[in-house]
């Protein structure tokens, strides 16, 4: 005998309640326009932002709220349903199998309710000012940094090739758009330039343009503080911070290897190893100073 699942429906409205709240819990002090629309056999979602994370963060989030996806070889939309988890993270139940996919047939993770979302589409759009003028004048502010850093001519955005030698054959557009697509900007942060990327970056895999060079970014004066912090415990040992005003970063040093449940919360809130300093490091923002503070360090 075969128990039909009862599934919980979601119009196009309520999905875009959904959207905005996943996005708050993901990226604090962002703001973003989530404006739904129906149309003639069905709606969607038009979700936009003004720098802040990037396109692939959002990505990741808004695809789990599509109720279709489109198989573009066969010029076919095929239908999704999802799993919510009762903290209320979505994640795919069924995928019907098309011609460049497989089926996805899920079973439901503990707690888990079958839900169903009245948006056919999610689009996501980053933006780079508030305005296409803006946008344009930021655009041509990266070219002409790009090209002083490289000791290129800046001929304007449509006539200014070969940034990287003469075998580069890319239009600066292309060359600004993979810097600026893969820059993430933290709440407070302005563009304030270009530079070659250190070693230390590098080994840490911070470029993720590929290109050797990372954007400058200015960020918000650190508040006050007590930097005589003192030494949490751990279930592992002891954990000192260290507030790097010079880089308005914070860095968490512990005496020996971490737990896993130690590890787990450090890579959630976005702490990155640095193998050169050995300790974990992460902006220094009020939210961050928070987690720090308010985790009880000794009981994981």
């Amino acid at each position: 005998m075969v128990t039909k699942t009862t599934e919980r429906y979601y119009s196009v409205t309520e999905t875009a309640v959904l959207i905005r709240t996943a996005l708050k819990k993901q990226f604090p002090g962002v703001e973003f326009s989530v404006k739904s629309k129906k149309y003639a056999g069905g709606a969607s979602i038009d979700v936009h932002w003004n720098f802040g994370p990037i396109q692939e963060k959002v990505n990741d989030i808004l695809s789990m709220y599509s109720g279709k996806g489109f198989d573009a070889m066969t010029d076919y939309a095929y239908y999704k349903s999802h799993w919510m988890l009762p903290d209320g993270t979505i994640t795919l139940r069924r995928v019907e199998q098309t011609a460049s996919s497989h089926e996805v047939d899920n079973p439901p993770p503990p707690g888990a309710v079958a839900v169903s979302f009245g948006s056919d589409y999610v689009h996501g759009r980053r933006n780079y000012g508030k305005t296409f003028e803006e946008s344009e004048e930021f655009s041509g502010k990266v070219g002409q940094d790009l090209c002083k850093l490289q000791g290129v001519e800046w001929k304007g955005l449509n006539d200014t090739n070969h940034l990287f030698g003469s075998n580069d054959s890319n239009y600066i557009g292309h060359w600004i758009y993979q810097l600026v697509s893969n820059t993430s900007f933290d709440n407070g942060e302005e563009y304030a330039g270009v530079r070659y990327i250190t070693s230390e970056e590098r080994e840490n895999r911070e470029d993720k343009s590929g290109m050797g060079i990372v954007m400058v970014k200015t960020v918000p004066p650190p508040a006050p503080v007590n930097n005589n912090v003192p030494a949490p415990a751990t279930a592992t040992g002891k954990m000192s911070v260290n507030y790097n005003a010079r880089k308005n970063g914070i860095e968490l040093h512990f005496s020996e290897k971490p737990s896993d449940a130690v590890l787990i919360k450090l890579k959630i809130n976005n702490f990155r190893w640095s193998k050169f300093s050995q300790c974990w490091y992460q902006h220094d923002t009020p939210d961050v100073r928070d987690f720090i503070n308010n985790t009880d360090w000794g009981s994981i």
